[in-house]
């Protein structure tokens, strides 16, 4: 069932085109998802690289919808990823951190487009001139007026010809964007095994709590009949001591359980960010296990070679570290900038 739910970044492209609804079995909804998954292909994964914002959105309105609809007393596996899909901090993070990553793109393309500027300048000079002369012994001061105006309009272009340095940013961007893809693939994964972890977690501490339960009941009846077989004559003060330890042993057990529980329900909240005051069990009877195809060790590591988020993320950082090497060689090359 973890495995089911550890998909790929394609089934997060496009899981806006299927509106999963939760299901009363846990089972079910693993189902649901593995069902999805197959429907995707590799070629959506463009469109999950350049429009994730728009994801986000889309994700964050459909995981509310789904939180108000969620019974929180028997939440089942689905409904918590689904809430922990849109509020589980790791994964929001690591969804801002590869935005980041992606922002380089089209921050490097830039470097590789026209810079054309436009500039405008008015100016208005206002200009009186005031003279002293004399005339027939008199002193007369005429003044004089200058207005006018004065215009200047520029528009530059600017295109590199000759920078290799700004395509091997840009190719060194693009890895970037590989590898933040890969990251989002890795952090989806994570949080399908921390929400299935948390979630198996709280059915186990519960099984065991209802194990414990069934004991002390058990108990409690061995410690009656000890009484009764004493007080008709037939048992000892012994069985009564040693009926009564063992009652007592198993209560104090449950008590311990009980913090178990409520530590595992805690854990499981603090994942998928809600007041989970319990789960759904799963149901034996849908369960079907089925081998895995093809049942060859060597074919299942030829596909982790190829799909392994966290090995592709490595070899995205080593194509990007040989880029910053040309960088640093093409930096001394000459560039040729047209200007007009």
């Amino acid at each position: 069932i973890c495995s089911a739910l550890c998909f790929s970044p394609e089934l997060l492209a496009e899981s806006k085109k299927y509106d999963i609804v939760p299901e009363d079995s846990v089972n079910a909804s693993v189902v649901s998802i593995s069902n999805a998954n197959e429907k995707n292909s590799a070629k959506n994964k463009k469109k999950y690289r350049y429009k994730q914002s728009d994801f986000q959105q889309h994700n964050k309105e459909k995981a509310s919808e789904i939180a108000k609809n969620i019974n929180l007393n028997r939440a089942n596996l689905l409904e918590l990823y689904q809430l922990a899909l849109q509020s589980n901090p790791t994964w929001l993070a690591a969804q801002a951190d590869a935005l980041a990553l992606k922002e380089k793109v089209p921050q490097a393309l830039g470097q590789l487009l026209p810079n054309i500027s436009a500039s405008g300048v008015h100016n208005k000079t206002n200009t009186t001139q005031k003279t002293t002369q004399t005339y027939n012994g008199k002193k007369i001061h005429p003044k004089n007026n200058y207005v006018y105006d004065s215009y200047n309009y520029a528009l530059t272009g600017r295109q590199a010809i000759f920078r290799p340095y700004n395509f091997a940013l840009y190719k060194q961007a693009k890895n970037e964007a590989n590898r933040a893809d890969a990251m989002i693939e890795q952090a989806l994964q994570d949080l399908a095994v921390s929400v299935s972890t948390a979630y198996f977690d709280v059915l186990l501490a519960k099984a065991d709590l209802d194990v414990c339960e069934q004991q002390k009941r058990s108990f409690l009846e061995h410690k009656n009949y000890a009484e009764k077989a004493f007080d008709a004559g037939l048992g000892t003060k012994t069985d009564i001591d040693e009926a009564t330890s063992r009652y007592d042993m198993e209560n104090a057990r449950s008590v311990e359980l009980r913090y178990r529980l409520e530590y595992t329900l805690d854990a499981l909240e603090a994942v998928v960010g809600a007041d989970i005051r319990g789960v759904n069990s799963l149901d034996p009877n849908k369960i079907k296990l089925q081998r895995p195809t093809p049942a060859k060790l060597d074919a299942w590591i030829t596909r982790a070679e190829e799909v392994n988020p966290t090995l592709k993320a490595m070899l995205s950082n080593v194509k990007a570290a040989n880029d910053e090497v040309l960088k640093a060689y093409y930096g001394y090359l000459p560039t040729v900038v047209l200007v007009a």
